[in-house]
């Protein structure tokens, strides 16, 4: 007996020390995965540096400016987090801390056996992935999926397993990560085919999440006359439908609803896609992490009264109010259009405070969803159509009177003219040369821009003479820029038209960006009826160039022929001479310190239920798959069972049963022993009788088992209470 003990102890023993250096590696790879997520810094020389407290708080911070540069999260910072000079304190002691929780943790989970605990892990990383975009570099997470796979068999050991049941999920392991380092590697290759694909299969992913855009939300390469007009229908149906209206036989992309007291409302443009950069083939936005480091000026520009979405509005009711109006009401509402996007009139009033529920403002430039699949009703305040007159409002600008007021506001304004001339001013070096052999020197450029009518007739001069519109373009070649093929054949669509546009501009020195979104003509102005919707079709759907007038705003401008006469176009020979920017700039908005704790958690609430959520259905799902193979597995052996006890040969079925009924540790009659053992062991004969009665013996000794498991089991406080006890003997 002393032997035996000691061979157990000795296995007890290897068994502790294996559960130990697994939690450690557990633990620790968890704890390596979070800090490279979150682009937390810790290093043993740092270990107990700082204060945990403050620790705690420069943590928070740190993960808020993460969240917000990749996926633009605003989350509440702590200003006890950050020192006086805005640097935030040191996190050494309490990142140790937590590394030390997380190994006690991964021990407990390990000794109590339970393999699903280990989703405790597994599942806060695959949620936030799926919801921010943040993660680990791709060896952090290599670590900490086979730190995952060494506990899976610990615990596989420690029930007795067999070590080879590893093999397929290591396999799995390898295979995913060689597959992902793969694509990490083919995406930075032009135009590798394993990285069209990719980009193809996420787009059709994400039509059908958030809804169809004809134009290809910036993505000339990708963009087909074929798929345009099945979509939209060809340019002289819906140039006919746009400008003189009628039945629209394309599917309903939005509906307005406009609540018309002053009836004074004739057009506008629904502004969606915003292209601000250009990289080789696709308009794209700033990135996230070019926003979030604006977030103090949008803050406090907001606070001030400004935004860059609601520019025109604010510039109409300083200058001219009577003018002006009274804003109404205008309800937009998504339908088959791309819902990732939010469909905004230029004309809109108020700040942050007044986007729609659902919304993000991105510096001011654009609306976007925050939910996860996009936002479907959007209600705006909104002043009547400026954007047709646009030139007469900034000759009421810059003719009012001064004003505390208004000089408040071009106060305001300087920061933001800085940021559009900072960022939609670029045009790539390889275009800059043809458009220069196309349109002549610029005229200095280093003190102001061109004029903008003399850039405007320019432009369209330029483009009306050269180009061809037509949707039966040919798509660029391998690695050919479609703006450069644009160039070179003379002929395309409104998208290209106002991504040349765009360039041109911008060459001239004037901010602009690429649009894309739908248009409420004259005509739908005209079949509408106050306070009731009125369906927009695809055929409305058009992309276009804004640009910034300084000291006024956004505004669209159409380039592209054939739609120039749908909607309302500015004179250009009127106001315009009146811009004297450069008087207005003599001053600066005062931007304070970040006030950490005043700022709003704009997603806090809304993005951790998501992330509960998630977390939640996951968990179910594979609760369910369990179950599921639970069940299936029960049902397979029970009718291998059922069939191996009605073999048609007597005996076997009888051995069968028997077998089964010792197997189950049931407790055997006389007359049950007499019948195995002579089907087992004897050559005399058995008939189906004895098969019947030994069979309701193996059912009746089954029911009872299970209803005295069921006793000992205990009402559910009991089981719960035996478990932490078997919990606390390990």
């Amino acid at each position: 007996m002393q032997l035996t003990y000691s061979e157990q102890s000795s296995k007890g023993g290897s068994q502790q020390v294996l559960a130990v250096l697994c939690a450690c590696l557990l633990g620790g790879s968890t704890f390596a995965a979070g800090c490279s997520a979150f682009g937390l810094q810790w290093s043993p020389a740092g270990a107990f540096s700082g204060a945990p407290l403050q620790g705690l708080l420069s943590v928070c911070n740190s993960i808020a400016d993460r969240l917000g540069t990749t996926d633009y999260i605003i989350l509440r910072k702590f200003a006890g987090g950050a020192a006086a000079d805005g640097s935030y304190h040191p996190q050494g002691i309490f990142l140790t801390i937590a590394l030390l929780l997380l190994c006690v943790l991964s021990y407990l989970i390990l000794r109590s056996g339970c393999k699903w605990l280990l989703l405790v892990f597994a599942l806060p990383g695959t949620g936030l992935l799926l919801l921010t975009g943040a993660a680990p570099g791709a060896w952090t997470a290599l670590v900490f999926g086979f730190a995952l796979v060494c506990a899976f068999a610990c615990m596989q050991q420690t029930e007795g397993g067999h070590i080879l049941l590893l093999a397929i999920p290591l396999a799995a392991l390898i295979i995913t990560f060689a597959a992902g380092m793969l694509i990490d590697h083919t995406a930075g290759l032009s135009q590798s085919a394993l990285q069209k694909q990719t980009q193809t299969a996420i787009t059709k992913q994400l039509d059908k999440r958030y809804g169809k855009n004809p134009l290809g939300k910036g993505d000339l390469e990708g963009l087909t006359g074929e798929s345009l007009t099945d979509l939209r229908g060809s340019s002289d149906q819906v140039l006919q439908l746009l400008s003189a209206g009628g039945k629209d036989k394309t599917k309903t992309a939005l509906t307005l609803t406009i609540d018309q007291k002053n009836g004074a409302l004739q057009s506008c443009w629904l502004r969606g896609f915003v292209g601000e950069t250009y990289r080789g083939h696709q308009w794209t936005d700033l990135g996230n992490e070019t926003y979030y480091s604006r977030r103090d000026i949008q803050y406090w520009l907001n606070r001030n009264g400004f935004d860059g979405l609601s520019q025109l509005a604010l510039t109409a009711q300083l200058s001219d109010p009577q003018q002006a109006g009274e804003p109404f009401a205008c309800t937009v509402q998504t339908k088959k259009a791309d819902c990732s996007c939010i469909y905004t009139p230029y004309e809109i009033t108020g700040t942050s405070e007044a986007i729609p529920q659902g919304a993000q403002n991105y510096a001011g430039g654009f609306l976007r969803t925050d939910k996860l699949f996009g936002t479907k009703t959007a209600v705006y305040q909104a002043l009547p159509d400026m954007t047709g007159s646009w030139t007469d409002w900034v000759g009421r600008l810059y003719s009012t009177d001064s004003s505390p007021q208004l000089q408040n506001y071009y106060t305001s304004e300087s920061h933001y003219n800085v940021w559009c001339y900072e960022h939609y001013t670029d045009v790539p070096e390889e275009l800059a040369g043809t458009l220069y052999m196309a349109m002549g020197d610029p005229g200095d450029l280093t003190r102001d821009h061109a004029d903008y009518r003399r850039a405007i007739t320019a432009v369209r001069d330029y483009l009306d003479g050269n180009f061809i519109y037509t949707e039966k373009f040919k798509s660029p070649k391998k690695g050919e820029d479609p703006i450069e093929r644009f160039l070179i054949s003379g002929k395309g669509c409104d998208a290209h038209y106002a991504s040349l546009a765009t360039m041109l501009m911008r060459y001239y020195g004037i901010p602009a960006r690429y649009v894309e979104g739908y248009l409420f003509t004259p005509a739908d102005a005209a079949a509408a009826k106050a306070g009731q919707p009125y369906d927009i079709g695809f055929s409305h759907a058009h992309a276009w160039t804004e640009i910034y007038v300084d000291g006024f705003g956004w505004v669209p401008m159409e380039f592209t022929p054939g739609w120039q006469d749908v909607m309302p176009q500015a004179d250009l020979t009127r106001g315009l001479e009146s811009v004297n920017y450069k008087k207005q700039n003599d001053q600066q908005l005062d931007i304070p310190p970040m006030e950490e704790e005043e700022e709003p958690a704009v997603n806090y609430g809304k993005k951790l239920l998501r992330f509960l959520l998630t977390a939640g259905l996951i968990l179910l799902l594979l609760l369910l798959v369990w179950i599921l193979q639970k069940v299936i597995r029960r049902r397979i052996a029970y009718r291998r069972r059922m069939r191996s006890f009605a073999d048609p040969d007597i005996r076997k079925g009888i051995c069968a049963i028997y077998g089964s009924m010792m197997d189950e540790g049931l407790q055997l009659s006389a007359e049950t022993v007499e019948i195995g053992e002579r089907a087992a062991f004897s050559e005399l004969p058995v008939e189906e009788d004895e098969r019947t009665a030994i069979w309701k013996e193996y059912e009746r000794g089954m029911y009872e088992k299970k209803a005295n498991e069921k006793l000992d089991r205990g009402t559910l406080p009991e089981r719960i209470a035996a478990a932490f006890g078997r919990l606390r003997r390990k």
